[in-house]
């Protein structure tokens, strides 16, 4: 493999790998569009794409020619009355010689290519290794979530690594079926310093956060001052008054116990915001810092500089 491709690949999660290999296809080989999928063991899922139409570091736009390409074959595939029709999109790639598919320690990844032509002679060796790098990043990910415990002690919430995981069983859904997925990212200041004071404070905090959740959407704790929201089928104005509310119960101090915590809240959405895991929690961290910024107490939307104070519904 090329040394510059092994620098980006290395020491790098999964998500950063397929980001990477989609980057090095576009950029190094000359193609078109690119994306990266793993084999979850029922279906092919989208990790990344990138390409001309959406721009190399964030992936392509939903009408990119790999996006175009593979809703192409996922028809075809479904048309065909396959259970498992992401398989068919990357077995149809492969016929049309424009995918790679590699394994490691049982685990699968597939690079998809547009349009379809074979690879630079220069680039294929290169990005067949590429495509094993990014097999043995999901072998790694599968292994660390199978040691990670997957609840917050604390308040019984998902915790980080089950909000990983579901964020990207998210994406891949909302790639899929084409319905948006919101994400609110809350921060609550003063938690730490309440719940040293009184434990059952955080409890109470994730209770009052959880009673704001809609039906179907999963509230997770990232820190111990940080949780997040997980909105599938809502937009950005849909997590910005589900966030309202969570402020509003935080200030009002129910459940009791909770009046001198100070929370903020950043909202993003997939698509207007963002196309991918990595590129949806960026929007809504920046989002939340703007709230931070301005003073805090209030909800922020990475759309625009508008705020939704807190109390609002």
């Amino acid at each position: 493999m090329e040394p510059s491709i092994v620098a980006e690949l290395a020491e790098v999660s999964a998500e950063e790998a397929a980001r990477a290999l989609c980057r090095a296809a576009v950029r190094r080989a000359g193609l078109e569009a690119a994306a990266v999928y793993a084999w979850d063991g029922g279906r092919w899922r989208l990790r990344a794409r990138a390409g001309a139409a959406g721009g190399a570091a964030r992936g392509a736009a939903p009408g990119s020619v790999a996006a175009g390409a593979a809703r192409s074959a996922d028809a075809g595939a479904h048309a065909r009355g396959s259970p498992a029709a992401g398989a068919l999109d990357v077995a149809a790639a492969l016929a049309a010689g424009c995918a790679l598919v590699a394994e490691a320690w049982g685990a699968r990844a597939a690079l998809v290519w547009a349009p379809p032509a074979p690879l630079p002679p220069d680039a294929a060796a290169a990005l067949a290794d590429g495509v094993r790098w990014a097999a043995a990043a999901e072998a790694a990910r599968a292994a660390a979530a199978a040691r990670e415990p997957q609840l917050d002690a604390a308040t019984g919430l998902p915790n980080a690594a089950a909000f990983a995981a579901r964020l990207a069983q998210e994406v891949a859904r909302a790639a899929r079926t084409g319905r948006p997925l919101a994400l609110a990212a809350i921060a609550v200041r003063g938690l730490a310093r309440a719940a040293e004071e009184a434990p059952e404070a955080v409890a109470a905090c994730a209770g009052a956060l959880a009673g704001a959740a809609r039906e179907g959407d999963v509230v997770f704790r990232l820190g111990v001052e940080e949780f997040a929201v997980l909105l599938p089928g809502a937009d950005t104005a849909g997590a910005a008054r589900m966030a309202a509310r969570a402020l509003s119960r935080l200030a009002a101090g129910a459940p009791a116990g909770l009046h001198a915590l100070r929370a903020s809240a950043g909202v993003a959405d997939i698509p207007g915001d963002a196309q991918d895991a990595a590129s949806l929690r960026e929007a809504a961290a920046h989002a939340l810092y703007r709230a931070e910024a301005a003073g805090g107490g209030c909800v922020r939307s990475a759309g625009g500089p508008g705020a939704v104070e807190e109390g609002a519904r």
